[in-house]
């Protein structure tokens, strides 16, 4: 038995190199360059510590045994951070996206919740995918179903009993909630439903990029909304942020103009062709998340830097107690935590510039994010940031183009150039979600609009 002993370490430090490298292979991130001189490395490393275990002299197998205990630890934990790193790329970036739309029957407090087959159930004309879920429910029940051409008309006859069932889209719902108080105290939700799409993905365009990226509020509406268009060609990027409040014509509704935050109810493709219309772009990807993954993401990275020109006391209070705190910003640069990088992103009150001011506040805080997630002091935590990033967004990047982004940043001569851009307007009151309610509106200035087309052209050129 003695005399196989020897060739067990010699034997682990093979099989554990090939491991390695067939794992940095396989991640598929690497520049060639890198790629061969880590091969290389790994490689002279086994070939140093086989001479040296075999070799007779004792001192040099006692040395080689050393090097190939710390080769075989070296190799494990380069494997391990490896396949976390590939198993959450295959995750997060799996090639389809299933989007959920979610929809409830509404009646007045008090009412039976089991409704009967015969029963009439009014809508809005505008009802996103409403031939979808009629027939979600038509599989389950024998309704019928009546159309009505304002939304606002359909909450009424609810409340005065003309009617008694009504079916909408959640998020627009919650939003009538916000604006009519009868609802919250008259109004009970029957029942839910869901409507489930996949969503494909594509491969990357070889010259230019745009992905849009949006965040969702707790109603689900489009709180911040940016596109990033890259160049890889030109290693160049460029971030153009727009208020939640920009007032742009709604893709497939002829006519009708809403605020991007009120898009949501519409679905995700209708957001994105109101955008490629408005810009004249395509817009390739998008990347989706909502309020409660900036905190969990940020808390996990134990908290980012935030440098803001003003000293206010956030309007929006922190919800990490019961009761919730007001939360001090002060002037120049300070530590925060999740609750309060939220409270920092939905403010607009109590700092100038309203909500242009906020969607920048944004994306100083999704900077500070990527440049902590850079440093290594997150390693230690390197399993639970992939899984709290894994479950923090949605998106249809897929994985190769992921890959081959990842590879033109770690090229040795890639040094990329990031410009920022902001679309803005004239802040008024007008009528939204469709002409239903009355709230703060943005009327794009042409000047700024034509200037964020312009940038995206030249640089998808």
């Amino acid at each position: 038995m003695k005399k196989y002993l020897k060739y067990i370490l010699p034997l682990l430090c093979i099989v554990f190199s090939i491991i390695f490298i067939v794992s940095i292979i396989r991640i598929g991130v690497l520049p060639n360059k890198y790629l061969f001189m880590s091969i290389g490395g790994i490689l002279i490393l086994l070939i140093i510590v086989e001479f040296f275990l075999i070799y007779p002299k004792r001192w040099m197998t006692i040395l080689g045994t050393i090097l190939g205990i710390l080769s075989l630890i070296g190799n494990g934990i380069g494997i391990y951070y490896l396949y976390q790193t590939d198993y959450f790329l295959t995750q997060a970036f799996a090639g389809k996206v299933i989007e959920t739309t979610n929809y409830c029957i509404i009646a007045l407090n008090g009412t039976d919740r089991k409704i009967p087959d015969d029963s009439k159930i009014i809508y809005y004309e505008h009802l996103y995918q409403k031939d979808k879920i009629m027939d979600l429910l038509n599989n389950n029940y024998h309704f019928t179903f009546e159309e009505y051409s304002s939304l606002n008309d359909t909450i009424e006859d609810i409340l005065n009993q003309k009617e008694k069932y009504l079916l909408v889209e959640t998020s627009s719902y919650h939003i009538l909630e916000r604006f009519d108080s009868r609802i919250d105290e008259n109004l009970m939700i029957l029942n839910t439903y869901s409507i489930k799409n996949e969503k494909k993905t594509k491969q990357m365009n070889e010259k230019s990029t745009n992905i849009y990226l949006l965040g969702n509020d707790y109603s689900g509406l489009n709180d911040f909304n940016m596109i990033v268009t890259i160049n890889q060609n030109k290693r160049k990027i460029l971030l153009t942020t727009m208020s939640r409040d920009l007032r742009i014509p709604v893709h497939g509704y002829e006519g009708q103009e809403d605020n991007l935050e009120y898009m949501a109810p519409l679905g995700i493709d209708t957001s994105i062709s109101s955008l490629e219309d408005f810009f004249d772009i395509k817009i390739d990807y998008y990347v989706r998340f909502d309020v409660h993954s900036l905190v969990k993401v940020v808390d996990t990275i134990g908290g980012v830097t935030y440098c803001s020109d003003y000293a206010y006391q956030s309007s929006t209070k922190i919800y990490d107690n019961k009761n919730g705190k007001p939360f001090y910003v002060i002037k120049g640069c300070q530590e925060v935590d999740g609750w309060k990088a939220l409270a920092i992103a939905r403010e607009r009150k109590k700092i100038p510039g309203s909500d242009v001011a906020r969607q920048d506040n944004c994306r100083k805080l999704l900077l500070s994010i990527f440049n902590k997630i850079k440093s290594t002091n997150t390693l230690m935590n390197y399993q639970n940031l992939l899984e709290v990033l894994a479950d923090s967004y949605v998106t249809t990047i897929p994985k190769e183009t992921i890959q081959k982004m990842a590879k033109e940043v770690l090229k040795e001569d890639s040094k990329w150039t990031i410009e920022e851009n902001s679309v803005w307007g004239e802040d008024t009151i007008g009528m939204v979600h469709l002409g239903t309610v009355r709230d703060y509106t943005m009327i794009p200035d042409e000047k700024s609009v034509e200037e964020a087309k312009k940038k995206m052209k030249e640089l998808g050129r």
